[in-house]
């Protein structure tokens, strides 16, 4: 229910979401949770259109999909992808010992037991764990491992994610893929002259236009706003906070803010340490 909802709670005993479910045979449980997630976010309007386009194929009919389904699905999909690619490409192409990837897959702990980090297939596992954590940003929340351990470039991209959300109509926040596809579809059209913004050969009002431009604004002036203030205030515990502010930089409170934008809930930890009044900021 949490997953199709795209609500993040769970009930697991693991400092980490489902980071007991990380490894190897356990990620037929992820892919459950994320069937779940991608319906949830896609939209049941979509869904319900390509059930009608399916009976009447079946009948001998002829069905055209709406406009808002064609838009909404692309973008969904867009967005999913080139996310997918650029935290691929920050995981794996960065230089240095600071990418998911070069975590090393053993460690002993103090009793002298051996334990696998990412299990008997480190590759294949540390691959999934970002295919599963991008998959999360539109908006589902579940999180297989800390997200300490990504690079400031996987974290940006994941900002970004979280902050365009999911489909309208959908169990998912942020500002709405269309809403994205409706913007970059309006510039496309100014660079090539057009008066007007079309979408699969179709005229977008320009009343849609100016709201999607419109959300956009408000939602960046929201999120820097809120992150700047949340930024500057003192922890909840201000004796730790000097120690704790080494590793609270801007990034992190706006992942943080991002992640609460897009109803997604995803944290760095910043929220469990932030003051009551940045607390009231977050929920707002």
């Amino acid at each position: 229910m949490s997953a199709i909802n795209n609500a993040g709670f769970d009930i697991f005993e693991s400092d980490c979401s489902l980071a007991a479910f990380r490894n190897d045979w356990n990620i037929i449980f992820q892919l459950f949770t994320m069937i779940e997630i991608i319906i949830g976010g896609i939209g049941y309007p979509l869904i319900f259109d390509y059930y009608e386009k399916i009976r009447h194929k079946r009948k001998g009919l002829k069905y055209n999909t709406s406009l808002f389904t064609k838009v909404a699905l692309c973008s969904y999909l867009g967005v999913l992808l080139i996310g997918l690619a650029i935290s691929y490409t920050y995981e794996f192409c960065v230089p240095g010992n600071e990418t998911l990837v070069s975590l090393p897959n053993e460690f002993v702990l103090e009793t002298g037991q051996t334990i696998k980090v990412f299990g008997e297939h480190p590759t294949f596992n540390k691959c999934w764990i970002i295919f599963y954590n991008t998959v999360s940003t539109r908006s589902a929340g579940f999180s297989t491992i800390d997200q300490h351990v990504f690079t400031k470039g996987t974290m940006l991209n994941y900002i970004v994610m979280m902050f365009v959300g999911g489909s309208p109509s959908s169990t998912a926040g942020g500002i709405r893929t269309t809403t994205l596809m409706v913007i970059i579809a309006a510039f496309i059209s100014t660079f090539k002259g057009r008066s007007h913004t079309t979408l699969f050969k179709k005229t977008i009002p320009n009343e849609t236009v100016k709201n999607s431009f419109l959300a956009f604004i408000l939602g960046v002036f929201i999120v820097i706003l809120v992150s700047i203030i949340i930024y500057y205030l003192p922890t909840s515990n201000p004796v730790e906070q000097p120690i704790y502010k080494q590793d609270w930089d801007l990034v992190s409170v706006l992942y943080e803010v991002s992640s609460a934008f897009g109803t997604v809930g995803l944290s760095y930890g910043v929220t469990s340490l932030t003051s009551s009044y940045g607390l009231v900021a977050i929920i707002i």
